[in-house]
């Protein structure tokens, strides 16, 4: 067998041809280009390789076709408003690898705003707070505020309340990365003594209705007056109040003022009865020129032939003693040089709500209105010298949480009692000066000791200063009445009612304590 002998002297060849086959192909190899086509969606994205730029998409169809080695490489695609898209991708030779960019928006971020704070102190706790008319909370026992975070700048209104105290609304301004801090002190409200009560606002009106009484024509100032009541009927208190009301006019423009009625029917009554306990009809008469206006007083029941009187007789009090009356007793006294005659047609107080939007709290409106019929008349000739209407009103707000203590004063022991019904009868007011007026007006006529007499002369005319607004002089006669009688409870609270009404409050507080332990001492 012939085998073909190999031979060694050919291995250096061989050596040489393979190692030019190997750089051909690796030559071949790296020149063979690899691609990308990047597309992007948004169109019109910036392209980067390997962090550098190529270029930028036209649109989302079209792509941006780079040459690159084969191997793994950087790209990475922006575009404004959008989020950054960023792979690594690997790219083969001969081969045409598509990259699909696709980004993501960037959601919209909301502006920036800065923003502050807001703490609220408060003097008092327990108060309720409001920012905007929404309530956002109260102050706590502990003095610890109302802290409110993350307020946009600008200006808030904070509205504080509490029952018992006047409501405030003030306006604060916020600023950017600082605390406002807020410090409140409510004002307690006013307390019903700080408010005219019904009887003051009456007596308010009755003042202002008479103002210019006297200037009627015909009033002359050498001459006297007696003021008498033409109706002969209504309230007491409120008849004083009228008459005192005039006279006081009167008297501030020179009148010469001779009596009111009131005391003329009781020296009337005196003189009649002569000092015996009895109770008279008292009869206001006018007879024309003959009989001049004279008051005659008359025994209530004038079929009586006899009647029971109280008197003490041989130190045994309430001996019952028959006496005769056969011829009842009589008294005619002629009045002043001119009768001041009034009747009152109106007394009426009006009380409704009253909302404004000012108001802290709920609020009524008052209104007083008084009028008057009024007639100057000669007393010797008994001619109507002059008529006149004189009319007046009052009005006013007053919180409704004191009108309570208002209508029925806790520290008042009198109160007028105001009908709210108009009157429309005027037939008791003649227009014939013949007028004849007829008046029951029950007197007790027992006799008092001088000092009893002092006493009750004191207070009266105190208490009627009191009601014209004279307070120093009713603190004054008062001040005597409670000397003479030191355990007289309703004396020592028109004297602290004066002094409240003056403005004194100490003072009025020390007599109002001591009006109370009298009362008490006396059950």
């Amino acid at each position: 067998m012939n085998l073909k002998r190999y031979d060694n002297s050919s291995r250096p060849n061989f050596l040489i041809r393979f190692l030019f086959s190997s750089a051909i192909i690796i030559l071949f190899t790296s020149c063979t280009p690899a691609r990308f086509s990047i597309y992007s969606r948004p169109g019109g994205s910036e392209v980067y390789l390997d962090n550098q730029f190529v270029a930028r998409t036209v649109n989302e169809v079209t792509p941006v076709k780079i040459e690159v080695q084969g191997g793994e490489h950087s790209i990475r695609v922006l575009r404004e408003g959008f989020n950054p898209w960023e792979r690594t991708v690997k790219a083969i030779i001969n081969r045409d690898v598509p990259v699909m960019a696709d980004l993501a928006p960037i959601p919209p971020q909301p502006p920036y705003i800065p923003i502050g704070s807001m703490e609220i102190h408060t003097r008092q706790n327990g108060v309720r707070l409001y920012l905007n008319e929404k309530i956002i909370g109260s102050t706590k026992q502990d003095g610890t505020p109302v802290a409110i975070s993350d307020m946009s700048p600008g200006t808030y209104f904070v509205k504080a309340e509490k029952d018992g105290y006047e409501a405030i609304e003030e306006r604060y301004s916020v600023f950017a990365n600082q605390t406002t801090r807020v410090n409140i002190s409510l004002v307690p409200m006013k307390p019903y003594y700080c408010y005219p009560n019904n009887d003051d606002l009456l007596r308010q009106t009755t003042i202002r209705t008479v103002r210019g009484i006297a200037n009627l024509p015909g009033m002359r100032s050498n001459k006297s007056i007696a003021v008498v009541n033409l109706s002969g009927d209504g309230d007491d208190s409120l008849r004083a109040l009228v008459e005192d009301a005039i006279i006081a006019e009167l008297a501030s423009k020179g009148r010469v003022v001779a009596e009111r009625e009131d005391h003329l029917l009781v020296r009337i009554a005196n003189e009649a009865a002569r000092g015996d306990s009895i109770t008279l009809d008292l009869l206001t008469s006018h007879g024309g020129r003959e009989r001049p206006f004279l008051y005659d007083a008359r025994m209530k029941t004038f079929s009586d032939a006899a009647m029971m009187v109280t008197e003490n007789k041989d130190g045994v009090t309430n001996q019952m003693l028959i006496r005769d009356l056969s011829n009842p007793p009589e008294a005619k006294i002629p009045s002043a040089d001119q009768i001041l005659g009034y009747k009152i047609v109106e007394k009426t107080l009006r009380v409704d709500l009253s909302e404004q939007p000012q108001d802290n709290e709920k609020m009524l409106r008052r209104e007083s209105i008084m009028r008057l019929y009024v007639r100057l008349i000669d007393a010797r000739t008994g001619v109507v010298q002059w008529a006149e209407r004189f009319e007046a009103s009052l009005v006013d707000r007053v919180p409704q949480r004191i009108y309570r203590w208002l209508e029925n004063p806790p520290t008042r022991y009198y109160a007028y009692d105001l009908n709210k019904q108009t009157p429309d009868d005027d037939s008791n007011l003649s227009s014939d000066s013949l007028a004849t007026i007829s008046i029951l007006a029950p007197a007790d006529l027992e006799r008092m000791k001088d000092r009893d007499a002092l006493f009750w002369y004191y207070r009266n005319i105190g208490e009627s200063y009191l009601r014209a607004g004279r307070f120093d002089d009713a603190i004054r006669l008062l001040g005597e009445a409670i000397i003479l009688r030191p355990d007289d409870y309703e004396a020592k609270m028109f004297y602290a009612d004066a002094k409240l009404k003056s403005g004194d409050l100490n003072g009025a507080n020390k007599a109002y304590l001591d009006a109370f332990r009298t009362l008490t001492k006396s059950q």
